[in-house]
């Protein structure tokens, strides 16, 4: 099956979630059924506990989300919606679910010149 951008951020979230709350909280990636689920209300969490999942995406999707854009957070949508707007990752701004594979006649022009340069 191949999932958009958003089923595969929203995916991330459900096992950071599950992960990070289910032992203390009982937060479930089962909780967190749409990206409509608020942060706060429905799950949860606090401003701590919101920033330090900003954290963990910031290094996972190469982000460098700003205080002023972390405040505006509520929903798991929201979430998405900011790793798709500040990420750097060209498989996330052009809207595919996983990294672009160079092809073979890439890959191997690279690796014949890497060899002639021996």
């Amino acid at each position: 099956m191949n999932q958009t951008v958003d089923e595969k951020i929203l995916e991330e979230i459900r096992q950071y979630i599950d992960k990070e709350y289910s032992v203390l909280f009982g937060i479930t990636a089962e909780d967190v059924k749409s990206p409509a689920i608020d942060l706060r209300h429905e799950l949860g969490l606090d401003s701590q506990d919101i920033v330090l999942m900003l954290n963990n995406f910031e290094k996972k999707y190469q982000l460098d989300i700003p205080d002023d854009k972390a405040v505006t957070i509520r929903t798991v949508g929201d979430v998405i919606d900011l790793i798709k707007r500040m990420s750097s990752l060209d498989w996330i701004r052009n809207g595919q679910a996983q990294p672009v594979a160079k092809s073979n006649m890439v890959l191997f022009l690279a690796m014949s010149k890497r060899h002639r340069q021996r």
